[in-house]
């Protein structure tokens, strides 16, 4: 269990450091740590973790698969477990999913899956039941929903809504700036494009991208270079978007490079621990 658990933590750093490849490796040995006739807490936290590692690396299918049976194992504990943090993690994969098509497409796709999603949500945080499996991510999971609620909104075109959502967002914000601080930013941009103020959006997707960095999310860091190629397209900016998308490029090479050096250093680690074993039971034999 304790390594299941540090294996959780390690996926999720692997995630933030853009390290795709570390996270999904770690996520899978954390589930296939967990007893598969158990459903337990950590069984639902493992493939919740897994689920995750899987959105960031744009696998979004293999995601919703992990995060359905983090849903299922949740309603199989005993006492049951909340679903709510895989559910919104759902939600949340669902949003980058439509943020990436819009990407690829030039507009936004079928929204009715999201909607779904965030309705399941809100239905547990008002009959009390959206809790996290891990406590101390309940204020996390406040803001993500309202960011949620308000991409919904603007996405569907209504700015009342997204407005009202957003203000709370704003609001949920601690006095620490942390990742969730990137995330509102995109709602505010997105809130702007909403709006055609192109200044406010493009101030908004700048500010995300460097409180990406500042706290060391560079997924984030990432979608914040994406969004802003389709602002820039928007206005018909066509040479600042071509250089955004290199500045795009260049950090994903930098991100698979760093995540080369990890695996690197992860195989000498493992090296250092067989040839440790093996002295080991040399002196063991020997007396």
């Amino acid at each position: 269990e304790g390594e299941a658990g540090a294996l959780t933590t390690l996926a999720h750093v692997a995630v933030l450091l853009g390290r795709n490849d570390e996270a999904v490796e770690a996520a899978i040995l954390c589930v296939r740590l967990c007893n598969p006739d158990t459903p337990t807490p950590q069984a639902v936290l493992a493939y919740n973790g897994l689920g995750i590692a899987y959105g960031w690396s744009g696998n979004f299918e293999r995601a919703n698969a992990a995060l359905a049976l983090a849903i299922e194992i949740a309603g199989l504990c005993e006492p049951p477990v909340s679903a709510y943090q895989p559910l919104l993690n759902q939600a949340w994969i669902e949003a980058s999913r439509l943020a990436e098509e819009r990407y690829e497409k030039g507009e936004i796709g079928n929204l009715e899956p999201l909607a779904r999603l965030i309705d399941d949500c809100r239905a547990l945080e008002q009959e009390g039941a959206g809790s996290t499996v891990m406590p101390g991510l309940m204020p996390a999971a406040r803001t993500v929903s309202l960011v949620l609620g308000a991409l919904l909104a603007a996405w569907r075109r209504d700015v009342a809504a997204a407005r009202r959502e957003a203000e709370l967002a704003v609001r949920s914000l601690g006095g620490i700036v942390t990742w969730l601080d990137a995330v509102v930013h995109w709602m505010l941009a997105e809130l702007a494009w909403l709006q055609s103020d192109w200044k406010s959006a493009e101030i908004a997707l700048r500010e995300m991208k460097e409180l990406g960095l500042a706290v060391e999310h560079e997924q984030l860091a990432c979608m914040a270079h994406l969004l802003l190629v389709q602002v820039f397209e928007q206005q018909g900016k066509f040479p600042q978007a071509q250089q955004e998308q290199r500045a795009l490029r260049a950090r994903e090479r930098r991100m698979r490079s760093d995540s080369v050096s990890s695996r690197e250093a992860v195989v000498k680690w493992q090296l250092g621990a067989r040839q440790s074993d093996i002295m080991q039971q040399f002196l063991i034999e020997a007396v």
